[in-house]
């Protein structure tokens, strides 16, 4: 079923390419930092309730052609579009994609910043 999600690289590894790090897919360099990108494309997959795959109109080929515009820092890289939310949200996304993986949060910043979003928030009583 999610087998297009997938790219075959050349020594037949199946990786899901629309989710990982430029570093990943480039590098083959796999850190909690590139695990935090994928966050950020999880994220915006939410914010556009799973209705758009990332990148779909782009195909495989095109994808990685995009993320060796990151790797050169070319300037040309295309980012997924902006999801509808609070500027907050689009500003942790766009931390969660920074270009060097030290620049990027952590997962404990993830953490206690969606834990301060949350503060004080009472879900609505069912009556």
């Amino acid at each position: 079923m999610f087998s297009s999600d997938y790219y075959r690289v050349h020594d037949n590894t199946s990786l899901p390419i629309r989710w990982m790090a430029w570093e990943s897919v480039r590098l083959r360099k796999f850190t909690t930092k590139s695990d935090v990108w994928s966050f950020g494309v999880t994220l915006w997959e939410i914010l556009n309730l799973a209705r758009h795959r990332p990148y779909e109109g782009l195909t495989d080929l095109e994808v990685l052609e995009n993320i060796s515009h990151l790797h050169a820092d070319d300037g040309e890289f295309i980012y997924l579009p902006t999801p509808q939310t609070t500027k907050d949200i689009l500003d942790l996304m766009n931390e969660c994609w920074k270009r060097s993986p030290t620049e990027r949060p952590s997962f404990t910043e993830i953490h206690l910043f969606l834990q301060r979003k949350n503060l004080g928030y009472v879900p609505p009583m069912n009556s």
